[in-house]
């Protein structure tokens, strides 16, 4: 469960995410940013569905530990 900001659902701007998808849509979506608290429950994912949305990772210091997200 992930929530993608509207600025990052096409290359161009949308004006009502609505119109792109519905509640129970299936998306592929890229992370484009690990926001890592210490309690992992408050730790949250940035997503993006576009690839023009993504930023270069190395931008963000280390891999994250996937395992510590699961």
């Amino acid at each position: 469960v992930g929530m993608i900001p509207a600025s990052k659902m096409a290359e161009g701007r949308v004006d009502n995410p609505q119109d792109k998808v519905k509640v129970g849509d299936g998306v592929k979506v890229f992370v484009v940013e690990v926001d890592r608290k210490e309690n992992i429950r408050e730790s949250r994912l940035v997503l993006a569905m576009h690839k023009n949305k993504i930023f270069d990772r190395r931008s963000f210091g280390e891999e994250p530990d996937m395992e510590k997200l699961k």
